[in-house]
């Protein structure tokens, strides 16, 4: 039982990482956009 909710706990968190770092990484090329859009 106790397995199982650890499993279920990592997994969870791995899930959330990747939906997390791709969210981060879109909010970074959509401000070094914005970015580059005003310095020209």
């Amino acid at each position: 039982m106790q397995d199982e909710v650890r499993e279920k706990s990592v997994a969870l968190t791995i899930k959330v990482g990747k939906a997390g770092g791709r969210l981060t990484a879109g909010l970074l090329k959509w401000a070094i956009r914005k970015y580059l859009a005003q310095a020209q």
